[in-house]
């Protein structure tokens, strides 16, 4: 008989710690703040740059170099940008004016 009245009792035990597991979960939810690292991470990563930023000033750098090598360069790390084509014309004229 004891063991019939065992069964229920741990079925409610077990049911109210799920239910109090789920009510901790709503208290702290799962996600951090962003300007918190996670516990164990090491730090919180930085936001990322402007890419458009990044991609001008490598054009600036290849128009400072005026060299036909810093176009190629250009192009080869961004041949699909809008400033590719110009700096393959750069480029091209670099290599007439030698």
């Amino acid at each position: 008989m004891t063991g019939r009245l065992l069964t229920p009792v741990i079925a409610l035990g077990f049911g109210c710690g799920l239910l109090a597991q789920i009510g901790a979960m709503a208290q702290n939810p799962a996600s951090p703040p962003a300007n918190i690292a996670p516990p164990g991470t090491g730090g919180v990563m930085p936001t990322p740059g402007d890419a458009e930023a990044a991609i001008q000033s490598q054009y600036d750098s290849a128009e400072k170099q005026g060299t036909q090598a810093g176009w190629l360069l250009f192009v080869q790390r961004y041949p699909d940008h809008r400033l590719a084509q110009e700096a393959r014309r750069r480029a091209t004229l670099a290599l007439k004016n030698r």
